[in-house]
């Protein structure tokens, strides 16, 4: 695995709440298993009009209190907020490198970090964030959810792949 160089975890300010893990073998792709490309920071438009889900296997309790993991994939259509509604919330600790989402019915919870928000861009579904943290002890969808926002990290990406072209 390898974890951005500015992460800190003792700050808890998770601008830099990504990181990558290399598989042992290539991943079998198949009906059920498919990739998504990540979104490039020309194509990261994404805003509260465009389709997008996260997805994940963390609480369904509801509160990073009592915990009972999920044994199927969830997921839920989610509104893309603009930088200033997420501050509403938050303030001004929120920064480019973050993208917030949030939903009338669901949230992510304790134990979706690491799972993808995607957007669909015209037919195609893109990788645009990963979840990082949630603003409430109970998961509410009264808090936006907190994602680092993938196309502000892709020249790291794409660096630690070692992959000069850009798509």
């Amino acid at each position: 695995m390898t974890m951005h160089g500015f992460y800190n975890d003792t700050t808890k300010d998770y601008y830099y709440d990504i990181a990558l893990i290399e598989l042992e073998k290539e991943a079998d792709i198949n009906n059920y298993v498919q990739t998504v490309p990540m979104v490039t920071s020309k194509k990261d438009t994404f805003n509260r009009h465009d389709i997008c889900y996260i997805a994940g296997w963390g609480n369904i309790i509801g509160s990073v209190f009592d915990i009972q993991m999920s044994d199927y994939l969830q997921q839920s259509r989610m509104t893309v907020l603009s930088l200033d509604e997420c501050r509403a919330t938050y303030g001004d600790g929120i920064i480019e490198t973050q993208i917030c989402v949030q939903s009338h019915h669901s949230s992510a919870c304790l134990g979706d970090s690491g799972s993808p928000l995607v957007c669909a861009s015209g037919q195609i579904w893109m990788l645009v964030g990963i979840a990082s943290w949630v603003g409430s002890s109970t998961c509410s969808p009264s808090y936006p959810s907190v994602y680092t926002r993938i196309s502000s990290f892709e020249h790291w990406v794409r660096s630690v792949m070692g992959q000069a072209e850009y798509y």
